[in-house]
């Protein structure tokens, strides 16, 4: 595998993990739609937690991760059923703009959510391990740099897109699609919790 060849696959599995719609993906939505002020702070949130996990793989952390997934699905779930009702909350709400783009942490949020978020767990000691391998094999010790630029940048350009995006909906069609993505974020959110709490039973 050439340079270009591990760039471009590792940019098609992170690019691939981020458009799949999932906790960051509802989360974008909902705070892109408030603000893009709360969006981008999210944003940043979410790119906090990867670069601790991606100094955990630096370090061979993340494989202890896995004894622990368990916990991070409890802990997934209970802050997945948080954001559940703050999102539900700002849906039967109508709220003026100042004070909808006031409330609520979402620096913190990202933060939170990518840090305990499961499924992205899984595919980064899964999916990522792998790429890490692969390109270990095929370019060196230069395959970290790679995959953690690629994993950020992925980040940013999926993410901001989906906030951009959120945002210009409002922008254009009123504040009432700001309180639909709240309630379509909320649903997603309990749908998530509750597939988590499922998996936790019937292991």
């Amino acid at each position: 595998m050439t340079l270009a060849e591990y760039i471009l696959a590792t940019l098609a599995a992170c690019i691939a993990i981020f458009i799949v719609p999932g906790p960051i993906f509802f989360l974008s939505l909902s705070e892109g739609a408030r603000s893009l002020r709360r969006g981008f702070t999210m944003l940043l949130g979410v790119l906090t937690a990867e670069a601790i996990l991606l100094g955990f793989t630096v370090v061979g952390f993340v494989i202890i991760l896995q004894r622990f997934m368990t916990f991070l699905k409890i802990g997934g779930a209970a802050l997945l059923i948080i954001l559940a009702l703050l999102a539900f909350r700002s849906a039967l709400r109508e709220q003026p703009r100042e004070k909808l783009e006031a409330s609520g942490a979402p620096y913190i949020k990202g933060f939170t959510l990518t840090f305990l978020n499961p499924p992205f767990i899984l595919w980064f000691i899964t999916v990522g391990a792998s790429l890490l391998d692969t390109g270990l094999r095929a370019v060196g010790e230069l395959s970290y740099l790679i995959f953690s630029a690629v994993l950020l940048i992925s980040t940013v350009i999926v993410t901001a897109t989906i906030v951009v995006a959120a945002y210009g909906g409002r922008s254009l069609l009123g504040e009432r699609v700001a309180r639909v993505l709240s309630l379509v974020a909320g649903i997603a959110f309990t749908g998530i919790a509750a597939s988590l709490v499922i998996s936790i039973l019937a292991a």
